[in-house]
């Protein structure tokens, strides 16, 4: 078939006045970027770009949030070797120190008594949030949240964070968690509700 077109549809068009900017410069900012790079990378940019004693604290946490036991220390001290996080000479000074955290003997029983453990595993929120608990231990019966700290006092914040980490894995379906916090310079396990 084909179609004969008798009278030819016209639209009227409007005509509008284009408003146009000029632009002597266009501000940017990298930040949306930084969203999308990987989580690890980020971490390990913040590991490699701060002062001395922030960077054996961050080092030492990474370490004991990636290290249940001593093999795995030994482990993740050889790939913070390779990946430029610490020097050779300093594999001994780390070594002695994420030893001496994982002798405590509160910390030894809450390892023990753990069929799994989850370390630094993102947890992603309804709202699509990404948060990162240092260790997640389950055991038949519970789930236990620990988080290493490196500051000689506890605080309201530390508390708080924990206490999210918790809700989110009850917002998971698990019923039965508790939370902890070790403070790692005053070798103290505290229990957060």
């Amino acid at each position: 078939d084909c179609y004969k077109v008798e009278q030819p549809i016209h639209s009227a068009a409007k005509a509008e006045e284009k408003q146009q900017i000029q632009l002597n410069n266009y501000p940017t900012s990298s930040r949306l970027s930084t969203i999308y790079d990987p989580l690890e990378e980020r971490h390990l940019n913040h590991v490699l770009h701060t002062n001395e004693a922030s960077r054996l604290g961050t080092i030492l946490h990474e370490l004991l949030a990636l290290s249940p036991s001593p093999a795995a220390v030994e482990t993740a001290l050889e790939d913070f070797i390779l990946q430029g996080v610490i020097a050779p000479a300093e594999k001994e000074k780390f070594w002695q120190e994420a030893l001496a955290v994982l002798a405590h003997s509160d910390l030894q029983a809450l390892f023990a008594g753990a069929a799994k453990q989850w370390a630094e595993k993102t947890i992603i929120s309804p709202q699509g949030n990404q948060y990162r608990p240092d260790n997640v231990l389950v055991y038949p019966d519970k789930i236990v949240v620990l988080d290493y700290k490196f500051t000689f006092e506890a605080s309201a914040e530390h508390i708080s964070q924990v206490q999210h980490y918790m809700v989110l894995l009850r917002e998971m379906g698990y019923a039965n968690v508790e939370g902890y916090l070790f403070y790692a310079l005053t070798k103290k396990l505290q229990p957060v509700y």
